[in-house]
């Protein structure tokens, strides 16, 4: 089973996402006026840096969507922003 991301500090009441859901996470951050690309940053630093590496040696290059899709497939840990 994938785990998930949850941004619940930063939009408090948003839901977990795992890796089929990034359709709503995307339309989620719209709501607040952001996108996935304006959080990646934040969202890499939270990242698991051995799965992080992983993915990015199996997809590099790619879009951050595909990257993170990838990531939550992998990941044993939920990936908490905030």
């Amino acid at each position: 089973m994938s785990t998930y991301i949850n941004l619940h500090n930063d939009f408090p009441g948003t839901p977990n996402y795992y890796s089929g859901d990034l359709d709503l996470l995307e339309s989620r951050l719209a709501e607040h006026g952001c996108t996935l690309a304006a959080r990646w940053e934040v969202i890499v630093h939270h990242m698991d840096n051995d799965v992080r590496e992983q993915v990015h040696g199996e997809l590099a290059p790619c879009t951050e969507r595909e990257f993170l899709d990838r990531y939550l497939e992998l990941a044993t840990e939920p990936l908490v922003i905030g």
